[in-house]
């Protein structure tokens, strides 16, 4: 862009100047338009390329951030196993504890029960 500029800048200097005719700086600014326009191409050539380098890594992270929760489903699934199954063992333990008996032994199992929601 700055050669775009230097060379409209030098082009009317020079017709300014009387070095050269109108119709040579016509056509040097026909050329400096094709210049602009192949310059405006290439950036904007860049960019999409910059945009398409962009788009790679975003679909793989994107992708690692959906295994990722898939995991944290699994653990947080196994983790509520865990907690459903130490429960079922504690309301079998309180059940089957020979050490309490009567209204001792079904409040163990109430609160067992509760703990199991």
């Amino acid at each position: 862009m700055q050669l775009v500029k230097s060379i409209n800048v030098q082009r009317l200097e020079l017709v300014t100047k009387s070095k050269i005719t109108q119709a040579d700086s016509l056509e040097i600014s026909k050329w400096v338009t094709t210049l602009n326009s192949s310059l405006n191409k290439i950036a904007i050539g860049q960019i999409d390329e910059i945009r398409t380098d962009l788009r790679e890594p975003a679909e793989r992270i994107k992708k690692v951030t959906g295994k990722l929760d898939a995991a944290i489903n699994k653990l947080e699934n196994f983790n509520k196993f865990l907690t459903i199954l130490t429960g079922f063992v504690n309301l079998v333990g309180a059940i089957l504890s020979p050490a309490s008996g009567g209204l001792v032994k079904i409040a163990a199992v109430v609160n067992q029960l509760d703990n199991l929601t």
